[in-house]
């Protein structure tokens, strides 16, 4: 009668929703000192059986970083977000509001949020096992036997009778002679086979014997809160463990470390003190050899740590700085603080940074220009290169800075320190480099800055080949007028781009 009593009106929601709500409502019937004591004490004693399940569940997410609930029982679930192992509510459980004010939901799902991220990062980093093997006498014992345990051992102070023995002819015996109904007697039957003593655990830990406790305990006795506080005591003890292990895995690590040093190598921080390596990168890739190029660049970014060099590998399509692409190996505790999103968003920094200082390399290092008669399109040149070169070296005049914050050791620190370092890097792509005291934006800078090294370089090489003996023939003739209105041209494009540019 207890059980349909609780079960008459949990029929809306998905099964595990209606698990749930049915182990609150044990759990407000066992808390209630206005109803009947033997009411109470059945509560109770089903309370601390049906917990066994949920006990389970935590057991194996402990030993594996699953919950192994088939039938989607349990409130959490395991998600991979970003290439990284989360836990979350299931979405059946978001809009069940009463259902969440629920005092073992809080609790289950206290423990949940103060232990997922101890956990993914065990079964994301393989070590699950390890940790287990190191931490069995905690981890490898059942919860539920020890639940039961702590409750009867916290019941003791309060027993007031002595404990009846048990009999040795179960109920089920003298429940059979009741009735001769065949669907009545199967259900006796059924309930005694649920709830009859596990041969795996202690005697005195069936649910006919906590009855018996209960039974032998005074009418005050706080059994609900005696079954939550044991409950959240044990669960802490295991958050506190996982939480210790990481904190010490982290440290070990370093990740702090190795996130500064990944910061500033997108920000270039370094590039002055290693000018000389990186115009030996910019001369290979420019050659075309890639594969060298790649080589270099990474024993440049390498150079602050050597950890870098392990997790950085750089993949270089084409030889500009627009077609290289920084991509980040797997680690499991790095993963935590730094994600793909992030990544992307520090490559599109990283690309403008050095496309900067790759377009300033190439326009210092043009060839000068011979004394020649064309020297109105040579003063243009002249004059377009120093405007630009002027405006470059304008976007480099106020240098990164890297908030290097000390005595960052948590995760969830460097995590929200790393957040605050994307903003920065968002803020300076959107305000920064928007051309400076130029009416255009860095964007086109750079792109001029190419179309003015292709003229430059064909110009001279045009320029240098009028030193030629006169045309002799038709093709030479033809040849001499395609020249002169090149350079007539790009005559032209220099006062466009002057006038692009602000000049006069």
């Amino acid at each position: 009668m207890l059980l349909y009593h609780f079960s008459k009106d949990n029929y809306d929601g998905d099964s595990s929703v209606r698990s749930m709500r049915f182990l609150e409502s044990l759990f407000m019937a066992s808390s209630k000192s206005n109803q009947p004591k033997l009411e109470r004490y059945l509560s109770a004693s089903l309370l601390l059986h049906s917990l066994q399940a949920y006990c389970q569940f935590l057991d194996s997410w402990w030993l594996t970083g699953e919950f192994t609930d088939w039938h989607e029982e349990f409130p959490y679930q395991r998600l991979i977000v970003a290439g990284r192992t989360e836990y979350d509510l299931r979405k059946f459980f978001l809009d069940e509001v009463e259902l969440q004010k629920g005092v073992l939901f809080k609790i289950i799902q206290r423990h949940i949020i103060e232990s997922r991220q101890a956990v993914a990062i065990l079964y994301d980093s393989r070590k699950i096992g390890d940790f287990n093997s190191l931490h069995g006498n905690v981890m490898q014992i059942s919860l539920h036997n020890s639940l039961m345990e702590m409750v009867l051992k916290e019941l003791a102070p309060y027993q007031t009778e002595c404990v009846e023995d048990n009999s040795y002819a179960p109920d089920i015996l003298e429940q059979l002679k009741l009735t001769d109904q065949e669907p009545v007697r199967r259900l006796f039957y059924n309930f005694h086979m649920e709830t009859r003593p596990d041969p795996r655990k202690p005697s005195d830990c069936s649910l006919d014997e906590f009855l018996r406790n209960f039974q032998a305990c005074a009418s005050y006795t706080p059994i609900s809160e005696i079954i939550s506080q044991e409950l959240r005591r044990l669960l802490h003890r295991r958050s506190l463990l996982a939480n210790s292990y990481i904190a010490d895995m982290v440290n070990k690590s370093q990740v702090d470390k190795t996130v500064r040093h990944l910061q500033s190598a997108f920000l270039l921080l370094n590039y002055d003190l290693l000018r000389s390596e990186f115009e030996l990168f910019f001369e290979l890739m420019e050659r075309n050899r890639l594969i060298i190029a790649s080589n270099q660049l990474k024993e440049i970014l390498a150079s602050q740590d050597p950890r870098l060099g392990v997790l950085l590998r750089i993949c270089l399509t084409g030889p500009h700085p627009e077609l290289i692409c920084i991509k980040i190996s797997y680690d499991p505790i790095l993963n935590r603080v730094v994600n793909q999103v992030q990544i992307d968003q520090m490559n599109k920094y990283f690309r403008l940074k050095l496309n900067v200082h790759f377009s300033l390399y190439q326009l210092k290092d043009l060839p000068a220009f011979e004394i020649t008669k064309t020297k109105r399109l040579v003063q243009a040149l002249r004059s377009l290169k120093t405007s630009l070169v002027s405006a470059l070296e304008e976007q480099l005049s106020h240098p990164d800075k890297l908030n290097q914050v000390e005595g960052l050791t948590t995760l969830s620190e460097l995590r929200q320190n790393h957040k605050l370092f994307m903003l920065q890097i968002k803020e300076k792509l959107r305000v920064e480099f928007k051309g400076g005291r130029y009416p255009c934006s860095l964007e086109d800078i750079l792109n001029l800055s190419r179309v003015l090294r292709y003229r430059w370089l064909r110009a001279r090489s045009l320029i240098n080949d009028y030193r030629r003996q006169k045309p002799s023939n038709i093709c030479d003739v033809k040849y001499e007028w395609l020249r002169f209105y090149y350079l007539q041209s790009t005559f032209k494009h220099c006062k466009a781009i002057g006038c692009f540019l602000g000049q006069i």
